[in-house]
């Protein structure tokens, strides 16, 4: 799969790592990670997304569905250009924090 989990050392940072796009096939495993890591909601949720080129709706609907999910805003990092201009182009901009 091309999607990696890592929970930090201190239990504080859940980061998704997506190894080539976001689609719907992405959703459960993240929402089960997300779940299971973060039982006091206390967790803050990166996504990088260094090696996705592009984000099509479906992918940006997995991403909303997660953060509506988790009641939390998501750390989206490493976006490319098109990825970032997707991202803030679209009506649910403030679901997502973007970085590099």
């Amino acid at each position: 799969m091309s999607l990696n989990t890592n929970l930090s050392d201190d239990g504080k940072v859940l980061t998704f790592s997506i190894n080539d796009s976001v689609d719907l096939s992405k959703y459960r495993p993240m929402l089960e990670a997300a779940n299971d890591f973060d039982k006091d909601n206390n967790v803050t949720y990166i996504v990088d997304l260094c090696n996705c080129a592009e984000l099509r709706d479906s992918g940006l609907g997995v991403l909303l569905n997660l953060s509506r999910k988790q009641n939390k805003e998501i750390n989206l990092i490493n976006c490319t250009p098109e990825v970032t201009k997707r991202i803030k182009n679209s009506v649910y901009s403030s679901s997502f924090n973007l970085s590099g």
